[in-house]
């Protein structure tokens, strides 16, 4: 495994560097929250899809949200992300 450094340390500048483009950023960030992809496929049961196809289109939605996230409105990331 190799040592990657991050741009940011911080949360939200994390997000503003993601978002300008910085692929180890939004790394981090995908491998951060990706737990809330585990929550809600645990939440809506599935669906009658396999895993590997659920936790594919969690990552995508994740990736969405973290592009769309604004810190500046005083909601929490995992708010958006769940939506």
């Amino acid at each position: 495994m190799s040592i990657v450094r991050f741009c940011h340390s911080s949360g939200v500048a994390r997000f503003a560097c993601a978002q300008a483009g910085c692929q180890d950023c939004l790394a981090e960030l995908l491998q951060e929250n990706r737990g809330l992809v585990y929550q809600v496929i645990q939440y809506e049961g599935g669906m009658g899809m396999e895993l590997t196809d659920l936790m594919q289109e969690g990552r995508i939605g994740l990736w969405q949200a973290i592009r769309w996230y604004d810190p500046g409105r005083g909601t929490a990331f995992s708010s958006l992300a769940w939506v």
